[in-house]
């Protein structure tokens, strides 16, 4: 897991907060993603409904009241998707002032418009997926991702049993990218898995502690 905070940035011309605004609001929902999303979102639609916040969570976030603009940034090729990004949506949900969007990392030209150069080249060197908080002015102020710590060890040990994973993500022959394809599906069943018995919990403190922090920066 690699959550951060940014420092400040420069402010924003009113120009310019007009176009991030727009460019945000007509950026996909969840259910707009979905609907151009490979096979496996049916499993990211299951784990909509499977979602469980803990109590306190559940609490925090409901008692949130900063303005919060979330960018849920995934890979449909990436399988953590299935695990993060119906949480997030339902973070999202619990935030009384929070709204979020789906954008992949096709989706250059909306990000840079969002944030700028400066937000642009902070995500550079992330892995996806990433969760994006932004303020009412839209700058970056913290992002969260790719997973929780306890899914990067939950993942090592998966690796383990299927040594050849690493090795096919960096072949581009036909036989290796279906055979990725292939662990990249049993993964997601294991990552819906993972979430619905505990990770979700996990993330959720996680995510609030990070909102904690920027509320303590303030």
């Amino acid at each position: 897991m690699n959550d951060s905070s940014f420092p400040l940035a420069s402010e924003v011309s009113a120009p310019d907060l007009v176009r991030r605004s727009l460019s945000y609001t007509s950026s996909p929902v969840l259910s707009e993603y979905l609907e151009q999303t490979p096979d496996d979102g049916h499993l990211v639609h299951l784990r909509l409904s499977e979602v469980r916040l803990p109590p306190e969570a559940q609490a925090y976030f409901s008692a949130y009241t900063e303005v919060v603009n979330l960018i849920a940034l995934v890979s449909d090729l990436l399988p953590d998707r299935v695990g993060v990004l119906p949480l997030w949506w339902r973070i999202a949900e619990q935030c009384p002032r929070a709204d979020i969007r789906v954008l992949t990392e096709l989706d250059r030209d909306r990000l840079e418009l969002l944030m700028g150069d400066e937000g642009l080249a902070e995500l550079a060197s992330l892995e996806l997926p990433q969760l994006l908080i932004l303020d009412d002015e839209w700058h970056l102020q913290a992002q969260w991702g790719p997973r929780s710590v306890a899914a990067d060890a939950l993942l090592e040990r998966w690796v383990s049993v299927h040594p050849d994973y690493e090795v096919l993500a960096e072949a581009e022959d036909s036989q290796s990218l279906e055979e990725l394809a292939r662990l990249n599906r049993v993964l997601a069943i294991d990552m819906r898995i993972w979430h619905n018995s505990g990770l979700d919990a996990e993330t959720s403190t996680e995510i609030q502690a990070l909102l904690a922090s920027l509320l303590e920066e303030a």
